[in-house]
C-alpha cells in the first residue's frame, strides 16, 4: 500500500506504508506540509498508518524538524513510538567529550628543546 497524508488545520495524516519502498513522492509532500504549519501547534496522525520502517521515522522526524515548533504525534504504537524515540537519539550530535587537564603535559618540551638547539649551535 502507499503512503498518503491528508492535511487539515494544525494536523497532518499520514496513512498507508511509511516505508522505504512506500514513501515515493510523500517526503516532499509531507514535509512541505510541516513547514507550511509552522506558526502553530502541529499534530501528526499515525493511526491509519500500517507499517513503518526507519525510512518512514526519518520522514517523521523531518517533518518535525521542518515544523519548528511543537508536534505531537497522535495514534501511533508503542513499536513505532520506540522507533521514534530510538531515531531521535540518533541524530543527536555527540557529546563533547572533556577530559582532565593533563598535569604533565608539556613539562619535558623546554628541556629537549634546549638540548636540540644547543646541538644546532655547535654545528
Amino acid at each position: 500500500m502507499q503512503a498518503d497524508l491528508k492535511v487539515s488545520a494544525g494536523r497532518i495524516i499520514l496513512q498507508g506504508a511509511l516505508t522505504a519502498r512506500g514513501l515515493g513522492t510523500l517526503w516532499q509532500r509531507a514535509t512541505r506540509a510541516a513547514a507550511d504549519a509552522a506558526d502553530a501547534r502541529l499534530e501528526i496522525e499515525l493511526s491509519d498508518v500500517k507499517k513503518l520502517d526507519s525510512s518512514g521515522a526519518a520522514l517523521i522526524l523531518a517533518m518535525e524538524r521542518r515544523h519548528g515548533g511543537e508536534v505531537e504525534i497522535i495514534g501511533a504504537d508503542p513499536a513505532s513510538l520506540a522507533l521514534l524515540a530510538q531515531l531521535r537519539g540518533a541524530s543527536r550530535p555527540p557529546r563533547p567529550r572533556c577530559f582532565p587537564p593533563n598535569p604533565h603535559f608539556g613539562t619535558g618540551c623546554g628541556r629537549v628543546g634546549g638540548q636540540g638547539s644547543r646541538f644546532l649551535a655547535r654545528r
